[in-house]
């Protein structure tokens, strides 16, 4: 029995040469144009990022009245110069009413709603003071 166990691990040590070897793909360093352009990319998303949809509508009108204006100097393309501000300006108008996260303002781990008081001043120290004399 292990002389049968041991002329099969032989075969199986023999034969291992056989198998496929595992292609390693070489790693791609970055060379300076691909950093480059990554610096590019990020710098471009960055500013796209800080652009509110106030300003894109305010762009959409300058557009629309530029094209409207200069149409004689654009020719037939001040029609689609046109069309681009008013599709600008329904896309933000619409985006205008999306519900975006509310950034609310906190202070001491807490938001600003749990400092306002729903209640006068006056009632809010009566409650104060009455608390002080039960102690």
């Amino acid at each position: 029995m292990p002389d049968r166990i041991e002329r099969e691990i032989d075969e199986i040590l023999k034969n291992i040469d056989d198998f496929p070897a595992r292609r390693q793909t070489p790693r791609r360093i970055p060379g300076r144009f691909s950093r480059r352009v990554s610096a590019l990319q990020r710098s471009i998303a960055t500013r796209l990022v800080r652009i509110s949809v106030g300003q894109l509508l305010v762009a959409s009108l300058g557009v629309m009245l530029f094209s409207w204006l200069f149409k004689a100097a654009l020719g037939k393309h001040w029609i689609y110069a046109l069309a681009f501000g008013l599709i600008l300006f329904f896309t933000t108008f619409v985006l205008s009413f999306r519900n975006g996260t509310s950034h609310q303002a906190y202070y001491r781990d807490r938001p600003r709603s749990y400092y306002r008081a729903d209640q006068p001043l006056s009632t809010r120290l009566r409650t104060w003071w009455n608390q002080k004399r039960r102690r």
